[in-house]
């Protein structure tokens, strides 16, 4: 007879079950020496009987040893209670069917890894250099450039347009690749949720920021917010406190099929 030692039990415990087995058989087999020879009226002397005395003393220490039960291990305890054993069953399934065991997706917002492709001017906001600010003593800080397109620009209802943000880095830290742009509120315009940045920016250099967004049906103008995180997800932006949201800021306009 095989027995089938699950993968769970410690090497230690193993060599007692197999002990604690060779003995078990021991007794068996002594028990039917014992009972032929009662069965034959043998006038042999009984040297079974030791052995299997022995055996048992062993097979009790073995058990002992693996924290099995004892004799005090059995006393009634007032405050004790039964603990349910889990025995695993099998089902039997008829030939011809599957079971079939339902799966769980989880899913993450998508990340759309920004690429700095702008090969034109870059915009100003005012008439002092960038080469001439100065960082500031956070770690986490953006000098906003400006947008591409600028402010306020038309476009045409239901088109296609990639809207550009020229920023750098004023802060203390590096921008590594695990910081990201994220959409924070206003106008979505079917943009994505995350934008990773494409690459190292050391503080004091700039970085162009771009979503490609689709400009709403109806006329109007629309203004969309986001913001930029850390990989700890601390949340910064630009403006005096570092604290302003990106924006997204056009005047769609009717499309005449000019």
């Amino acid at each position: 007879m095989r027995i089938s030692i699950p993968t769970s039990v410690s090497l230690r415990h193993r060599l007692i079950i197999v002990r604690a087995v060779r003995i078990l058989r021991h007794l068996a087999m002594a028990a039917v020496i014992a009972w032929m020879a009662s069965s034959c009226g043998s006038t042999t002397p009984d040297t079974s009987s030791a052995a299997s005395t022995h055996s048992a003393q062993t097979l009790a220490m073995l058990i002992t040893q693996m924290g099995g039960p004892t004799e005090s291990s059995f006393t009634p305890s007032p405050t004790s209670r039964a603990t349910p054993s889990i025995t695993p069953t099998r089902t039997a399934v008829s030939k011809g069917t599957r079971s079939v065991i339902p799966t769980v997706q989880l899913t993450t917002p998508t990340r759309h890894p920004v690429r700095a492709t702008y090969s034109g001017a870059t915009p100003t906001t005012n008439g002092t250099s960038l080469l001439t600010q100065t960082l500031t003593k956070r770690c986490n800080a953006a000098y906003y450039v400006g947008p591409i397109p600028p402010d306020n620009s038309e476009v045409k209802a239901g088109s296609t347009f990639v809207q550009t943000w020229v920023i750098r880095n004023a802060g203390t830290c590096t921008w590594y690749p695990s910081y990201f742009l994220f959409y924070y509120s206003g106008a979505h315009m079917l943009g994505p949720d995350i934008v990773d940045f494409p690459q190292i920016i050391p503080p004091n250099q700039t970085l162009f920021l771009f979503v490609t967004l689709v400009a709403p049906s109806d006329p109007g103008v629309y203004t969309g917010r986001w913001y930029l995180r850390d990989p700890n997800f601390i949340q910064f932006g630009i403006g005096p406190e570092y604290s302003d949201p990106l924006l997204v800021k056009i005047t769609v306009v009717a499309d005449t099929g000019g």
